[in-house]
């Protein structure tokens, strides 16, 4: 995502929930912050969310690192600051 100056990123990851084992999806960069999510096994849409702020306008990404192998969709927004 593009900013053009400070801003909240947030990040979804939505999973499609496979099998019957726990999961697990985090960003790769300890900068973000998982604010909630809801990963439990079964036939259920899961979904985990994480902010970042950044203070400079700029090009930003995040990877997600998920455990046990899922399609997933992966959402990012800026927020602008004030």
């Amino acid at each position: 995502v593009m900013t053009t100056g400070p801003a909240t990123l947030v990040a979804f990851w939505w999973g499609d929930a496979n099998g019957s084992l726990p999961h697990t999806a985090t960003p790769d960069d300890p900068a973000w912050n998982v604010i909630d999510s809801i990963l439990d096994a079964g036939n259920l849409v899961q979904c985990a969310v994480a902010t970042k702020d950044v203070t400079a306008a700029g090009s930003y990404n995040v990877t997600w690192v998920a455990n046990q192998n899922q399609g997933a969709q992966l959402w990012l927004v800026a927020v602008p600051s004030s």
